[in-house]
């Protein structure tokens, strides 16, 4: 969204926050052999992801509308 001006760096869970939940649970479920937290990593990072995308178009959506309207 740079090219139109629009900022969209915003959200629960950004790529460095998603990249560490799937490192740290992987380990933890891979040493004590727990494999219900593969799953549950995953859907919990699926919830997030969506999550995020929804702050995203909101966020947009607002800078738009703002352009968009006269001040005062």
């Amino acid at each position: 969204m740079k090219a139109l001006g629009f900022n969209a760096k915003t959200g629960i869970a950004e790529r460095a926050d998603r990249l560490v939940a799937i490192l740290v649970l992987t380990f933890f479920g891979d040493v004590p052999d727990l494999p219900i937290l593969y799953e549950v990593t995953l859907w919990l990072l699926a919830i997030a992801s969506t999550v995020t995308v929804l702050q995203r178009i909101l966020l947009v959506r607002r800078q738009a509308l703002a352009e968009v309207q006269p001040e005062g």
